[in-house]
C-alpha cells in the first residue's frame, strides 16, 4: 500500500497599502533623490519585478509599496514552508521509508506533485 500526504492550503491575501507621497519616500532613508533605492541589490529586484509587470501590460507598484507587499509575501512564503517541514517531520516518523517532494507522471505528461510519500508493510 502507499500512503500519500497531501497538504493542500493555500493562502490568498489582498493587500491593502496606503499611499506615500515622494516626500515621504526620501524620509524613509531607503531611497535616493531620483525615487531608486540605494540598496543595489534591492533596486535590481524592483527592476526585474518592474519589467515582469511592463511585459503582463501591468502597472508595477511605486518602490515602497512593492517593497512592503515582497516583504510580506516572502513571510508567508517561509511560514508556509516551515509548515510543510514540520509536516514531512511528523508524516517521516510514521513511515521510515517517507519520500519528500515526488513528482508523479502519468497520462499525456500531467505531472502530479505529492508533498510526502511513503509505503507501508502491507
Amino acid at each position: 500500500m502507499i500512503i500519500i500526504g497531501f497538504t493542500a492550503i493555500k493562502c490568498y491575501y489582498r493587500l491593502s497599502l496606503k499611499g506615500v507621497s515622494n516626500a515621504e519616500n526620501l524620509e524613509s532613508g531607503l531611497l535616493d533623490s531620483s525615487g531608486k533605492f540605494k540598496d543595489a541589490d534591492l533596486q535590481s529586484k524592483y527592476e526585474d519585478y518592474c519589467e515582469r509587470k511592463n511585459n503582463a501590460g501591468e502597472t508595477p507598484k511605486d518602490p515602497l509599496k512593492w517593497k512592503e507587499a515582497s516583504e510580506k509575501w516572502t513571510a508567508l512564503r517561509e511560514q508556509g514552508q516551515a509548515f510543510l517541514d514540520d509536516s514531512f517531520n511528523q508524516f517521516s516518523q510514521e513511515y521510515e521509508n517517507a519520500q519528500r517532494e515526488i513528482t508523479i507522471v502519468i497520462n499525456e505528461g500531467t505531472k502530479i506533485r505529492v508533498d510526502a510519500i511513503a509505503t507501508d508493510e502491507e
